[in-house]
């Protein structure tokens, strides 16, 4: 779901830049986005410590249609790694996410934008589990699971709306703000 956020946020910046709307208008694009994080928390006497890295990349292309509507599809991939401190566990969490989206737009600023895409993530867990005299460092727990997105953007300057659906259980939200 990050990704796919990620990357209509990446196409929302798009449609404010010269190429939709400037003297040059490119009837193909193409765009990436990539971002990272990483971090640790230092043991404490009732918890033990972790680093984490999470890192990912999408890719995407629109065609402009028309001179106002644009389409287009993205793929992406992010990966999340954690490590518990001494030997405890690691977990490993591996995403792809693909959609399509469109965008209809006029020269005042006004646009309205849909987003449809999915994806599958991959979660790996490995924990050493120690209680008393037992002490297990084998224990793995493999999953996958998937996922389904729909979102709807809507621009009159200033105001800026969006809604999303979420899959599965289909929890969403709605935001409304002045920019």
């Amino acid at each position: 779901m990050m990704l796919a956020m990620q990357a209509q946020e990446t196409l929302e910046q798009q449609q404010e830049t010269a190429r939709f709307t400037g003297a040059e208008k490119d009837i193909w694009g193409a765009w990436v986005n990539g971002f990272g994080t990483f971090g640790d928390y230092d043991s404490t006497s009732s918890q033990a410590g972790y680093n984490f890295n999470t890192g990912g990349v999408t890719f995407g292309f629109d065609y402009r249609v028309l001179d106002t509507l644009a389409a287009g599809a993205f793929v992406g991939y992010s990966n999340t790694g954690v490590t518990v401190d001494n030997g405890q566990g690691t977990n490993s969490f591996n995403s792809i996410n693909t959609g399509m989206y469109m965008t209809w737009f006029n020269e005042q600023g006004f646009y309205a934008s849909g987003l449809f895409g999915g994806g599958v993530n991959f979660y790996e867990n490995n924990r050493r589990i120690r209680f008393g005299t037992v002490d297990h460092s084998d224990i793995k727990v493999q999953a996958a699971g998937s996922r389904l997105t729909v979102r709807i953007n809507l621009q009159i300057h200033p105001l800026r709306c969006h809604a999303c659906l979420l899959g599965q259980g289909f929890c969403g939200d709605f935001c409304c703000n002045f920019s």
